[in-house]
């Protein structure tokens, strides 16, 4: 599928859940202007020739401290870049002064790197716990901005207390664009360690990223189709 953004929200309380997306054009989650719906179970999917950021997240260009804030709740999530392609960018950047809370995400093979953070609200939300992210695997070969950020980013965010790990997540096949499988591999990183938020809208889940590793656990499977334009 050949498109811009693969799913956008602008504001309001929208909630989704058991999103694909495989070889957008653009980003492949995007929010902006005060969104604070719900999400669980996304996966991203990025191809050789097109892409962009797995994550672009927003509260107000013209105005960072604009209210209402952007603040999703968002869990179970799978982003996969395409090292080996300049298109395939950042897999998590927050800016703009969005707020979110995230959780069980599993973020891999982003060509400059895997999470960042921008701009001087988005840090102050940061600092007052009003974006957090837990539960989460961070697997690409440069893992944040070298930028002044980093520090406040390795010792906030990507900690062992907040169950934060940088390393290789084990998803079965998940770079296959015609055929993927976004399970997680037995006794995988990604195979436990999943803590969903205390929220009737959310589904258990004992894994990080969008699939669990039984065969049952791979939604994506029956619906989908993974052809080439």
């Amino acid at each position: 599928m050949m498109a811009d953004d693969c799913i956008e929200f602008f504001g309001g309380t929208a909630e989704a859940k058991r999103v694909v997306c495989s070889g957008i054009g653009d980003d492949n989650l995007d929010w902006t202007f005060g969104w604070t719906g719900k999400l669980q179970f996304l996966v991203a999917q990025q191809h050789d020739d097109a892409g962009g950021n797995g994550i672009e997240a927003d509260n107000n260009e013209l105005n960072n401290e604009l209210t209402p804030t952007s603040h999703p709740t968002i869990s179970n999530v799978t982003l996969v870049g395409s090292p080996g392609s300049e298109n395939s960018k950042i897999g998590v950047l927050l800016r703009r002064g969005t707020q979110a809370n995230l959780s069980n995400l599993v973020v891999t093979g982003f060509n400059e790197r895997c999470f960042d953070i921008d701009d001087a609200a988005t840090f102050a939300g940061a600092t007052a716990g009003n974006l957090t992210i837990s539960n989460s695997i961070f697997d690409c070969v440069t893992l944040t901005d070298d930028a002044d950020g980093d520090a406040f980013v390795n010792s906030e965010f990507l900690i062992d207390e907040q169950g934060n790990i940088a390393g290789a997540a084990g998803l079965v096949d998940v770079t296959n664009v015609s055929a993927p499988d976004f399970r997680a591999a037995a006794g995988s990183l990604s195979a436990t360690g999943g803590n969903v938020p205390a929220d009737a809208f959310f589904e258990a889940a004992a894994f990080r990223g969008a699939c669990g590793t039984e065969a049952v656990a791979d939604w994506t499977t029956g619906w989908t189709s993974y052809a080439q334009d």
